[in-house]
């Protein structure tokens, strides 16, 4: 052989080469985390999910590869066994900011609109620029729901909120008084509903810079209870009262007409649901988007070395720095 890897073509030597890949999860379990890691995880464009399956390049800024190219009502509908009528709104932002969902709520930007970018997980996403209030919004009717409801956003931020709050998405008045939202506050992700004790539900999850998340905020009001899910991480409670449906807008970048707490980042797959998902529905929704049929490769410019990764297999390895080792007989 001319001994790199690349010149051993099944072709050329059919029979004498055989290649065993590993897969370790450096470090062991000492510094587990709810995020999804930069480096060996590693995107196959750098310009969003990228045209060619097998376009692999080192990119810090696209940490994974999602399994799907950009949520679609289809995908929501056969993975989640959710009925279409269901979906309020769905803007996954890929390049517009138009509602994929039967109500057609297309969104209108702010004069200082947000930006596409190339940046996505999953596709292009819009970007945000907080100190230019950016934002895009519809009146959105059905979106004005008092009971069931769940909020969807991928989320990728600027900057975070040690003392102050930015909203992702949800409805709201101008003042606001009344509203239902996910955002981040105090260094946390959350969701807040008016009407409830308590109110307001903080994740346990940190937030992070630079990295995609994904945040599922449930209103359960035939159970009682607020969830907030990051990563697949839940946290929920025990809530009384009712929420009372508004007359504002549905905005993402900020909560409805609320001329302030503005997001700071970049946005994808923006979805409101009539329903409360369970458990296992957030559980899919995020192994289907995230983590269905990863690849990985070496992070080097000519690493030939890859595997595909089962889905159990990658959702154990979450959060985890990985390595591929290959060893040639």
């Amino acid at each position: 052989t001319d001994g790199t890897l690349a010149g051993n073509l099944d072709t050329r030597i059919p029979s004498q080469k055989a290649v065993k890949t590993y897969v370790d999860a450096q470090g062991g379990n000492t510094a587990p985390q709810n995020l999804l890691k930069n480096g060996n995880f590693i995107n196959n464009s750098t310009n969003g999910y990228g045209s060619t399956p097998d376009d692999w390049t080192s990119s810090n800024a696209n940490p994974v590869q999602g399994g799907i190219p950009a949520l679609t009502v289809a995908n929501l509908v056969d993975g989640l066994g959710i009925a279409s009528t269901d979906i309020e709104g769905l803007w996954n932002l890929n390049g517009d900011l138009n509602d994929l969902s039967s109500n057609g709520y297309n969104l209108t930007p702010s004069v200082s609109a947000p930006t596409d970018s190339s940046d996505g997980l999953m596709a292009k996403c819009k970007s945000f620029a907080m100190a230019s209030s950016q934002y895009a919004s519809n009146a959105a009717a059905n979106c004005r729901i008092a009971g069931n409801q769940t909020f969807i956003a991928f989320v990728n931020q600027a900057s975070t909120t040690t003392s102050s709050e930015m909203d992702f998405c949800g409805v709201g008045d101008s003042t606001p008084t009344n509203y239902a939202l996910i955002g981040a506050a105090l260094g946390k992700y959350k969701i807040s509903v008016t009407g409830l004790t308590p109110n307001s539900l903080s994740s346990d999850v940190v937030e992070n810079t630079s990295k995609w998340n994904i945040v599922v905020g449930i209103y359960d009001s035939s159970a009682g209870k607020l969830k907030i899910w990051v990563n697949g991480i839940k946290k929920e409670v025990v809530v009384t009262g009712s929420h009372t449906a508004g007359t504002g807008s549905f905005s993402v970048g900020r909560i409805g007409d609320y001329n302030g707490q503005y997001l700071n980042g970049k946005l994808q797959n923006v979805t409101v649901l009539s329903v409360a998902l369970t458990d296992n529905q957030v559980k899919k929704l995020f192994a289907m988007t995230m983590y269905k049929g990863q690849k990985i490769r070496r992070e080097t410019t000519n690493a030939y070395a890859y595997q595909q990764l089962p889905q159990d297999l990658v959702e154990r390895l979450r959060g985890k720095t990985v390595a591929l080792r290959a060893d040639l007989y």
